[in-house]
């Protein structure tokens, strides 16, 4: 075979090579994608929502119609969600990145708790923890 034609096919094997290394990140990306979703407490139709996006551009990622996640996205998912950039990409690391001021090991517990409850009731838990705050302080107070 001529030189032209063994640059080719390399170039090819390459290439071929390339497109299955993304594939596969890009599946483990997914299911760590649906990790987060689960997580959420949300639907996928709900999640879309919460991320800025409509609910058929998270279905054609899933159907695998969209081939390659941009880095836009992923960012939009690790800020909005609060996920560890290195977790959602190569599944390393903690899932969640906790802020360097908690305050005691329930705190992050606490957090991935609240993540999973509907609307309704992170309101209500909200509602709750004023009262609390608000009793504390008057109990305080009062001594």
């Amino acid at each position: 075979m001529s030189t032209k034609i063994n640059v080719i096919l390399k170039y090819t094997k390459l290439r071929i090579y390339v497109y299955c290394i993304n594939m596969i990140v890009d599946e483990c990306i997914l299911s760590r994608l649906a990790e987060i979703i689960e997580d959420s407490g949300m639907n996928k139709k709900q999640f879309a929502g919460a991320i800025g996006i409509t609910p058929s551009s998270l279905s054609e990622i899933f159907s695998g119609r969209i081939k390659k996640l941009s880095s836009s996205f992923l960012r939009v998912i690790e800020l909005k969600r609060g996920v560890n950039p290195e977790w959602l990409r190569t599944g390393k690391g903690a899932q969640y990145i906790m802020s360097n001021q908690v305050a005691c090991p329930y705190e992050y517990q606490l957090v991935l708790y609240y993540r999973k409850l509907s609307s309704e009731r992170k309101k209500g838990l909200f509602a709750l923890c004023k009262a609390l705050i608000i009793k504390q302080d008057d109990d305080s107070t009062e001594e």
